[in-house]
C-alpha cells in the first residue's frame, strides 16, 4: 500500500491574524507563505508544521452561520500522497468514490477529496515542486 504522510490540517477561523499569531508566536510554527482571494482579501496563512506538514489557518470571517464562507474550527485532514492516480484507483477499488474530482488547487498541487464514514473531508495530495508547498521547502 502506498505510503501516506500528513500534508496539513486546516482550521477555519474568524480572525485569522490571531490565531496565526497564536501557532507562530506561541506555538513557534514559522508562518509559509500566504494565499489570498481573488479580490485580494487574505485566504489561507500556511505555517510550517515540520517534515512535509503544514497548518492552514483558513480566514472565515465574522459573519454568522450560514453567511460565513467556511465554518469556524476543523475544516479538513488531508493526507500527502505520492502518486494521486494510483491511490484514486486503489480507493476505487475498495468502493470509495470521490466527493470532489481529480485536479490542480490555488497552491499548484493536484488534489481529489473523499469523506470519512462520518463525512469528515479528507484531501488526498500530490505534492508539485513547483507548487507553493514544494517552492517554500526548496527556498525558491
Amino acid at each position: 500500500m502506498p505510503r501516506m504522510t500528513l500534508g496539513h490540517v486546516a482550521i477555519g477561523a474568524r480572525d485569522a491574524e490571531s490565531v496565526a499569531a497564536f501557532y507562530r508566536d506561541a506555538l513557534g510554527l514559522p508562518e509559509a507563505f500566504r494565499l489570498n482571494r481573488e479580490d485580494g482579501s487574505l485566504w489561507i496563512i500556511y505555517l510550517d508544521a515540520g517534515g512535509e506538514s503544514f497548518l492552514e489557518v483558513i480566514a472565515t470571517g465574522d459573519a454568522p452561520e450560514p453567511a460565513r464562507p467556511v465554518r469556524t474550527g476543523l475544516i479538513h485532514l488531508c493526507l500527502a500522497v505520492g502518486d494521486l492516480d494510483a491511490e484514486v484507483a486503489r480507493l476505487a477499488s475498495l468502493g470509495v468514490t470521490l466527493t470532489r474530482p481529480v485536479g490542480r488547487g490555488r497552491d499548484g498541487n493536484r488534489q481529489a477529496w473523499v469523506a470519512d464514514p462520518e463525512g469528515n473531508p479528507v484531501e488526498l495530495m500530490e505534492l508539485a515542486s513547483d507548487g507553493l508547498q514544494g517552492k517554500y521547502r526548496s527556498g525558491a
